[in-house]
């Protein structure tokens, strides 16, 4: 597994590329696009959003349960990496759990919100970078609202937004995703999914949280 580690406003990115032959990706998106196609509106969490959504309707008796265990190796393989680089100690131990699956049609979106764990992970299953949004990284830094309005007004233009050590002076930041990457992020990052554009091709994602337990 190709891993490699980044900085986004400071906080540590964990970036890897999950092998499509090595977890049963048909019947994962058959069965979540099934359970779309039952709920468009599936979503008992997110008041801010528009979407489908598992958590906190994991017990839904109208909505098949995702087999997911051919993703835990895969993911714990990319945490370990992500744990070697960000921690001092190599005797971490970890508790790792999909929470959550998202199915996001033409104009779907999610609101802003951190997660309660201390990592967390984000799994695009079916993602079409043409016509799918990424993850929108929300600034935690109060400066980054006065760039572009009250003063240093042509400041960011002169920037490389696709340089992500540029993050520091815009509000908001997209990684550029591709199907089958795994972001890691801390859990108190702030982010949201802003809508979708594509009419043929549901967007996907699988959410993993992780607490240390040491």
């Amino acid at each position: 597994m190709n891993f490699k580690l980044t900085q986004l406003y400071g906080y540590p990115i964990g970036r890897a590329t999950i092998d499509k032959n090595l977890y049963d990706k048909k019947t994962i998106i058959e069965t979540i696009e099934n359970n779309f196609k039952k709920d468009k509106k599936r979503n008992k969490w997110d008041l801010f959003g528009n979407l489908h959504h598992s958590y906190d309707d994991d017990n839904n008796p109208n909505q098949q349960k995702v087999d997911f265990k051919s993703l835990y190796p895969l993911y714990q393989t990319a945490f370990n990496n992500y744990f070697k680089y960000t921690f001092k100690s190599k005797d971490i131990k970890y508790g790792m759990r999909i929470v959550n699956y998202t199915c996001m049609a033409e104009s779907n979106y999610m609101g802003e919100h951190v997660h309660d764990s201390i990592f967390n992970a984000v799994h695009y299953v079916q993602f079409d970078e043409k016509n799918h949004t990424p993850t929108c990284f929300v600034s935690p830094y109060s400066h980054s609202d006065y760039f572009g309005t009250f003063f240093y007004k042509n400041f960011n233009s002169l920037l490389d937004e696709k340089n992500i050590l540029n993050s520091w002076a815009f509000g908001k930041w997209h990684l550029g995703i591709k199907e089958d990457d795994l972001v890691i992020t801390p859990g108190v990052m702030k982010h949201r999914v802003d809508p979708q554009k594509s009419k043929d091709k549901n967007r996907i994602t699988i959410i993993i949280n992780v607490d240390i337990l040491n």
